[in-house]
């Protein structure tokens, strides 16, 4: 499993720490870039990888359907949090009326 991520813990959704996952590949990408030098200067056979039109594609892709993943699961959690706090707020209000009717005795 990716550094940052967990496993789910019950039905709110993976607990995904995204800011150390993120800060994480930023660290690599930056780290792949000088160590990219340093292997051409080291080994003068090196050829880098060429990444084609279709490889960026197929990430974008990827990228994409993360946050569309992202967006769904943060709308089920507002729609889960709206239905709890509807609930209290009934709740409350059943229990408001339960004291009254008692102190009304």
């Amino acid at each position: 499993m990716a550094p940052g991520l967990s496993q789910p813990d019950d039905a709110r959704g993976p607990a995904v720490n995204e800011r150390s996952f993120h800060l994480l590949m930023g660290a690599l990408l930056f780290a792949s870039t000088f160590f990219d030098r340093v292997v051409r200067s080291a080994i003068p056979a090196w050829n880098p990888p060429v990444v084609s039109l279709l490889t960026l594609v197929i990430g974008l892709v990827w990228v994409g359907l993360f946050a569309a993943y992202r967006v769904r699961l943060v709308d089920d959690q507002a729609r889960v949090l709206r239905d709890r706090a509807e609930r209290a707020e009934r709740k409350i209000a059943a229990l408001e009326d339960a004291v009254r009717r008692l102190h009304g005795l």
